[in-house]
């Protein structure tokens, strides 16, 4: 059974969103109709994902595309307002972008990869959240942050990420009960293994390589495989639609 859903005549904003989770989030709310505003550092990728967008928009409405470092607040500043002047109000913001990177906490630069992950993973949807409260109360919007498993795991070597995502987790659920009275909705999704580009950048492996390593975690998941980011984009299109409007 194919499930569907239709986001005709409805604005997402999604960062993180020139690859992986984030890419396939976009595309997959841009087939169901939304105008979508997507975002990252590199033109080429954002091109790419643009150029699919369009392809699979039914209304042939062509993405928004916004190059913006997210750890900097006048960047977001900018991103929203080109959401607000180009596409006229905001239904969905999609909390997507994140950052990991193994660190031992008597590693020389802990405290400065502390800083940069909480700035990507935390305080940018923080940030959003903040800024984005007045456009979402009008259109009776959905916030939907990604957060992930590691937010009630440890490992060494994982506590800057972990404690992002646990505190991104408490995040959300303050802003669940804060901004019900707004009528905006907010959920996190917590994925456990996906395989994006992600594993390439921050270790340096090739896909080949990337793959091989995530093989072997898919003997740890009851389906037999680990996640792709169009799995991830699916819980997000569900808890964004109206299906979802009872969960927040």
């Amino acid at each position: 059974m194919s499930v569907t859903y239709d986001f005709t005549g409805r604005v997402a904003l999604i960062t993180g969103s020139s690859s992986g989770i984030g890419a396939a989030t976009a595309v997959l709310l841009a087939k169901s109709g939304a105008q979508v505003v997507i975002t990252g550092r590199n033109v080429d990728k954002l091109d790419k994902v643009c150029t699919e967008c369009t392809h699979v928009s039914p209304n042939g409405l062509k993405a928004v595309q916004v190059v913006a470092d997210v750890t900097k607040e006048a960047d977001l500043d900018r991103l929203l307002a080109i959401a607000i002047q180009k596409c006229g109000k905001l239904d969905i913001l999609v909390n997507n972008v994140g950052y990991w990177q193994l660190c031992p906490i008597t590693g020389d630069n802990y405290m400065q990869h502390l800083s940069h992950i909480m700035n990507t993973n935390l305080l940018s949807a923080v940030y959003l959240t903040h800024k984005s409260v007045e456009y979402l109360a009008k259109t009776n919007g959905s916030i939907i942050n990604m957060s992930s498993i590691w937010s009630t795991l440890s490992a060494p070597k994982m506590s800057a990420y972990a404690m992002t995502k646990a505190a991104l987790d408490m995040f959300t659920k303050c802003m669940a009960v804060e901004l019900a009275a707004k009528r905006i909705r907010v959920n996190s999704v917590n994925p456990g293994a996906v395989y994006t580009d992600a594993l390439q950048n921050s270790f340096g492996v090739t896909e080949a390589e990337g793959r091989h390593l995530f093989d072997k975690f898919a003997a740890d998941y009851p389906v037999g495989r680990v996640g792709e980011g169009v799995d991830v984009a699916n819980a997000v299109a569900y808890l964004a639609s109206n299906e979802g409007s009872f969960i927040t």
